[in-house]
């Protein structure tokens, strides 16, 4: 009969806890006074601090069309410059708004100071290429009109790892956000707001670039680019924002897919404003995914560098060339060997689908396919213009040619650091060989840049360890900047992090050895928070503990039913 209890209570439980919010958050909920929940809050860092200052007035005026509603916040701060177009006011300093709807498609509409229009009663000069400035931005952003899911959408110029956001008036040559500060950006949001931005989108030229999306991998949970460079026009914010004002209960996922579709379309319809352009790319990517990507990256790097061994340098590497040369590239002034501007972006699904179907390049196959495979795994959606069929979305970094010059910038990335590609950038350049690799190291689980309670005891930290040669001996880890300890296991390895005393946001460091050399060190951060709450999917989710008291609360009626009445 005990155990007959136990099973009634344990059954109970199982048909309550469902209902409780463990991992996702619920649709809908308050505010903390009371008022409803928006879904979205729409974030534009909108830099037309520069040459693009009417573009931004023009999208402006798109956004306006659509406006905020009760469910969907369209938040703007943007930044003008001297001189490119005097309409509006032609005021010339840093403003913040909640947009409102309006279908004056010239003249932007009427804003309130503090009600809906802010820092429009002086002119404030900000440096939209300082990461203060972004991340100052965006806090306040999420924290004024809180919503189930954020966008930050970053408008301006783009030029790959080089950087985002250009501010003219900052500076004798202006500034911009290189990849340090840019992720150094996102770190402070989500430190202090505790939670990953849903979606990511580059309103700007190359952004659909490796080392770009590694640098912020562990912020975002969905990013959407450009490989190609963008039309002055860039995104058609009046076809993105209504459908998401109509359904403003559009996931993530889902909100991503449309940004690709209704840019592609823009450009590829046959209409006027704007006029179609023939290269045009966008691409939407699962960045919990993209770590597995940028490793099988890494990998097919090294088995090229390791393949130099198998043929004179000088052949060998000639041959990769010309195969570089024949891929898919996103420079618009780039043929065959002659790469004018010096972007050097291409197609790394392309060039690893030309490496595969090579025969005498068959000791690469192997890394050749993984790397593609892993590579269309991480993009959720992917289109550009129908001719461009070898276009999939994803461009690396690849100077060859009759100007081969690699750029040392490239190098002060965190794909650059943690993983081998540059190695073999530099040793193609050089057409040098190498013997030997070093090993390498990803985390698995858990996710970058979860919250966690002070009482929710230690955070297990599982990845995975290779090692071109089969040398790998053991992995290590530590905490910020304390000692390293020998993870459980090795290809796959296992370190559990006490988080009793913890407050505020850590670093688990991971490496690995191959009873010769270190491998580059990489990093998961967590962040603990003052209230308990459970360990969930996405930074910030989670239930606190005290609710554990319902389903508890329950059960123990049932059992007092059950010993007064003998039954339920």
């Amino acid at each position: 009969m005990y155990k007959m209890r136990l099973l009634v209570i344990f059954t109970m439980f199982l048909m309550i806890a469902p209902a409780l919010p463990f991992g996702e958050p619920a649709a809908g909920g308050e505010t903390e006074d009371g008022n409803d929940l928006a879904s979205w809050t729409f974030i534009v860092y909108l830099d037309a601090d520069n040459n693009l200052e009417g573009a931004g007035i023009e999208d402006f005026n798109e956004m306006e069309q659509v406006g905020s509603t009760d469910m969907v916040n369209i938040v703007v701060m943007m930044d003008r410059v001297p001189e490119y177009d005097t309409s509006n006011g032609d005021w010339t300093g840093t403003r913040r708004f909640l947009v409102q709807q309006d279908n004056d498609t010239e003249n932007l509409a009427e804003y309130e100071e503090g009600v809906n229009a802010w820092d429009t009663t002086e002119e404030i000069e900000r440096n939209m290429g300082d990461p203060e400035t972004l991340a100052n931005f965006t806090i306040w952003a999420m924290e004024e009109f809180p919503a189930e899911h954020y966008f930050l959408d970053l408008w301006d110029h783009g030029g790959a790892f080089w950087g985002v956001c250009w501010d003219d008036s900052s500076g004798e040559k202006g500034d911009a956000l290189n990849m340090s500060e840019l992720s150094t950006a996102l770190e402070r949001i989500v430190e202090e707001t505790g939670r990953r931005i849903d979606v990511i989108g580059f309103d700007a030229c190359l952004m659909a670039q490796t080392a770009v999306l590694y640098q912020i991998k562990d912020y975002v949970d969905y990013a959407v680019a450009s490989g190609f460079t963008e039309p002055g026009d860039g995104w058609p914010y009046y076809e993105l924002l209504s459908p998401l004002a109509e359904d403003p209960s559009m996931t993530p996922e889902a909100l991503a897919k449309l940004l690709v579709d209704v840019y592609i379309e823009s450009y590829t319809d046959r209409e006027d404003d704007p006029q179609d352009s023939p290269s045009v790319s966008m691409a939407a990517f699962d960045m919990r995914k993209f770590e597995y990507a940028a490793e099988a990256i890494n990998e097919f790097g090294m088995a090229m560098a390791l393949g130099s061994v198998r043929s004179p340098p000088s052949v060998y590497y000639s041959h990769l060339d010309y195969i570089r040369s024949r891929t898919a590239s996103y420079d618009m002034v780039n043929v065959g060997p002659f790469d004018f501007t010096r972007y050097c972006m291409y197609d790394i699904v392309d060039f690893a689908d030309r490496v595969q179907q090579d025969p005498t390049l068959n000791f690469l196959h192997s890394a050749a396919a993984n790397a593609k495979s892993k590579v269309l795994e991480s993009i959720v959606r992917a289109k550009t213009n129908d001719a461009k069929f070898r276009y999939h979305g994803l461009t690396v970094y690849f100077p060859s040619g009759t100007q081969t010059v690699y750029d040392d910038r490239f190098s002060q990335t965190r794909f650059a650091r943690e993983k081998y590609w540059d190695e073999f950038l530099l040793l193609f350049a050089a057409q040098q060989n190498v013997d030997d690799t070093p090993p390498t190291v990803v985390f698995t689980n858990p996710p970058p840049s979860i919250a966690v309670g002070p009482e929710s005891g230690p955070l297990t930290f599982r990845g995975d360890a290779f090692d071109m040669q089969g040398t790998l001996v053991s992995v290590e880890y530590r905490l910020d900047d304390g000692e390293w300890q020998v993870a459980q296991g090795s290809e796959s390895w296992t370190a559990v992090i006490p988080t009793e005393g913890l407050k505020g946001t850590h670093t688990v460091w991971a490496r690995a050895f191959d009873g010769t050399n270190y491998g580059p060190e990489t990093s998961r951060t967590f962040v603990v928070e003052e209230e308990t709450v459970f360990y969930g999917g996405q930074a910030g989710e989670g239930i606190p503990l005290s609710l554990l008291a319902v389903p508890l609360v329950i059960a123990l009626a049932a059992l007092v039913l059950w010993r007064r009445h003998g039954a339920l």
